[in-house]
């Protein structure tokens, strides 16, 4: 950077001697015009390069030097990483609430119990992909002094049907999907 800046000032000197040489070697006219004009646009030009120059040794050739650079890749590519793993686990986590939601609206809408809570569990497929590995319902008894009776708002309802019903729609099998009833 040192080195930069000492030959553009001894450029710019050199410059200037060489107009002030040719001013003064020049006779009154045209020719001294334009020689004033040519020199001035080639200083203007050299502090303009020079310039650049310094700039692109500072932004690109300081930091590549030093590593700083590859370093914020890198950081930038494993907070990209760490990111889209977050990005996957909200969705994942998402995608279980909507459909342990849909469940227990499905089982509101059959079963005659109160604080109806599903649970799943995900296995996940591919990218952004999951199945259903299994279904865990737990619903409070209708408050009654008889043993444990459920009532389905459907006339030839039972646990069995509740059961076929969810592993025909989440495509679960049956020994996966546990109904406990409690009072």
């Amino acid at each position: 950077m040192k080195v930069a800046i000492t030959t553009l000032i001894t450029n710019i000197l050199v410059l200037s001697m060489l107009g002030i040489i040719a001013n003064m070697s020049l006779p009154n006219g045209s020719f001294k015009r334009y020689s004033k004009f040519i020199i001035n646009i080639t200083m203007v030009t050299m502090i303009l390069k020079s310039f650049l120059n310094i700039n692109n040794e500072i932004w690109a050739g300081g930091n590549i030097g030093k590593g700083k650079t590859l370093e914020d890749i890198k950081a930038i590519e494993s907070k990209g990483q760490a990111i889209d793993a977050m990005q996957k686990q909200q969705m994942e986590e998402l995608f279980k609430k909507k459909i342990e939601h849909q469940i227990t609206m499905q089982l509101n809408s059959v079963i005659q119990c109160e604080d109806i809570v599903a649970t799943v569990r995900l296995e996940n497929t591919a990218e952004y992909m999951y199945n259903i590995r299994d279904i865990h319902v737990k619903a409070k008894a209708p408050k009654t002094n008889s043993p444990i009776e459920i009532e389905f708002k459907k006339a030839n309802e039972n646990i069995d049907g509740i059961v076929d019903y969810l592993a025909s729609i989440y495509n679960v099998p049956k020994d996966k999907i546990v109904i406990d009833i409690y009072r």
